[in-house]
């Protein structure tokens, strides 16, 4: 279940260990964007696409959703392939970055990374980064494409921007002392939030850490408090709102993979996390969480039954073609105020289900 994820514009790092990047950092968690708004430059396209339609405003122009899960930007984001992980918005909202995975002729194509920005006023059709290479096997940019290995396991890459696109991967030190960063969000004050790989070990739950921007790098993880989860329970492709007080991740219940969150309390302590609701948590399966910039909207994916659509593409591209293997997945938003109903002493009220035979809003359990 892991995700490729870009982050950047931080400033240049040069060679020296630790510098955070200008552009894009590439881990197999997530995709998270870090620093102020990014000025990509172009990178190149598969060619005009005679139905892209003209599209403007924040997120592609669609509508905000409300407390009812939507599905998001359908034939743009969300189409006929596996949609495998949020999509995720510079701070100004004017350029989005999402993942998909597909096939052409059968072949598998994974961790595809495409990009469309904001430019006079219209969203641009998407195009492939050119980082995010489709003639190679597996998940690309886990190494650069020269061959070379990375230094540890732990470590991220990152690519930097230059005028004509992207520089080759490169790593990025993060001083976590050789443990595992599965996967991290980008705070708003540009800190590093996550969940280190031994931290599932911990007594009482999982842990779960800050790491500070500095201008020469990141500080060393300091320690969020314990989310109480079960032992044995899945922790993964976790994911916090931008400050840093929800943690919301994917584990296993009900023999498929669904979304269960966390709230931390003024006093640093963190609620017992309970599963979404099912309007958000819609069967067979629904994963992989993540925030929009400003915290407002939360993103999933899921393939779930009804309303069953992936809508086919309204843009142009030669890295999928052919049949399109299950599951396929579309990703959906809805309004994070959502959430709230499973603070502590809410009473449930603010999910509506999605008809009377659903489940109710479960305790975070063991499978």
């Amino acid at each position: 279940m892991e995700r490729d994820a870009i982050a950047g514009d931080r400033p240049s790092p040069g060679v020296p260990a630790g510098r955070p990047p200008r552009g894009v950092v590439l881990i197999a968690s997530s995709l998270a964007l870090l620093g102020a708004s990014l000025l990509l430059a172009g990178a190149p396209g598969d060619g005009p696409a005679a139905a892209w339609p003209s599209l403007s405003g924040p997120y592609f122009g669609q509508r905000p959703p409300g407390l009812r899960a939507e599905m998001f930007a359908p034939g743009i984001v969300s189409s006929e392939h596996h949609d495998d992980g949020p999509p995720v918005f510079s701070p100004d909202g004017k350029e989005c970055f999402w993942r998909v995975n597909g096939d052409r002729d059968g072949a598998r194509r994974t961790g595809m990374v495409f990009w469309s920005r904001e430019e006079g006023g219209r969203w641009t059709e998407p195009r492939l980064l050119e980082f995010s290479s489709p003639h190679g096997a597996g998940i690309p940019c886990r190494r650069p494409r020269t061959g070379a290995t990375p230094e540890s396991t732990s470590s991220p890459w990152y690519v930097d921007r230059t005028p004509s696109g992207w520089t080759e991967p490169r790593t990025l030190h993060l001083p976590i002392g050789g443990r595992r960063l599965g996967i991290f969000t980008v705070g708003a004050d540009g800190a590093l939030l996550c969940v280190l790989g031994d931290s599932a070990a911990t007594p009482g739950g999982t842990r779960v850490f800050r790491m500070h921007a500095l201008e020469d790098g990141f500080a060393a993880p300091e320690a969020m408090g314990v989310v109480p989860t079960e032992p044995g329970q899945v922790v993964s492709v976790p994911a916090f709102s931008p400050d840093g007080d929800t943690f919301v991740f994917t584990t296993r219940a009900d023999s498929g993979f669904f979304l269960a969150l966390s709230f931390r309390r003024p006093d640093g302590t963190w609620t017992v996390p309970r599963l979404l609701g099912d309007d958000i948590n819609a069967p067979p399966q629904t994963k992989f969480g993540g925030f929009s910039a400003d915290g407002r909207y939360l993103f999933v994916v899921s393939n779930r039954a009804s309303p069953k659509s992936n809508p086919r593409k309204l843009w142009r591209t030669d890295v999928f073609r052919g049949p399109q293997r299950e599951p396929l997945c579309d990703v959906w938003w809805v309004d994070a105020r959502a959430l709230d109903a499973l603070r502590p002493g809410a009473g449930g009220a603010a999910i509506p289900p999605s008809d009377p035979g659903d489940r109710p809003c479960a305790p975070f359990r063991s499978s």
